[in-house]
């Protein structure tokens, strides 16, 4: 096994990389008390996630939430994205020496979108060619799902959203207090 020692120089731009925030979207799309959420059958250590990516340079956030939620999932919805929160996480403890500052959305699905589907991602920010996505509908009356990489974080904010939106009691949902 190969091993690097890090230089002052290799010490520096590691922090660089960790004081320097990546800009984040992620999106939390959902129909009726549903969550889409994916998993990578090449990569199942990735988890279970929510459509999210990095915002290119000269994008605005907007732009850049409904680009990636199409790349990764071919939806194109008529929703308007609803701001939940934005915050720092930091990803060493997920294997990448950076911090991101993630903006999450929710968009209510309003569409006719499937149960289930496989959709490629052809434009991969890392360069990595046609990456699968099995897209699914989460079932949030069966229980908040365990989101990698802090993606769930603020699923309960998610949950008392959809309550507001279709007039249910709180307390008829996972993690809600009346």
């Amino acid at each position: 096994m190969f091993q690097h020692d890090q230089g002052p120089d290799d010490l520096e731009r590691s922090q660089e990389s960790v004081d320097q925030p990546v800009t984040k979207v992620l999106a939390y799309v959902w129909r009726g008390h549903q969550l889409l959420v994916f998993r990578q059958p090449e990569h199942p250590e990735a988890g279970l996630q929510v459509p999210a990516g990095t915002v290119e340079a000269g994008e605005d956030i907007a732009s850049a939430l409904l680009r990636e939620l199409h790349e990764e999932t071919g939806l194109v919805l008529s929703a308007a994205a609803q701001p939940l929160a934005s915050y720092l996480v930091d990803m060493r403890p997920y294997g990448k020496d950076e911090q991101h500052l993630r903006h999450v959305f929710a968009l209510r699905c309003h569409e006719d979108a499937p149960d289930a589907w496989r959709h490629w991602e052809e434009h991969c920010s890392d360069g990595r060619g046609p990456i699968a996505y099995d897209l699914s509908w989460h079932s949030l009356r069966s229980g908040l799902p365990d989101l990698a990489a802090d993606q769930g974080r603020w699923l309960p904010e998610l949950l008392e959203l959809i309550a507001q939106e279709l007039a249910t009691e709180p307390s008829t949902l996972p993690g809600v207090s009346p």
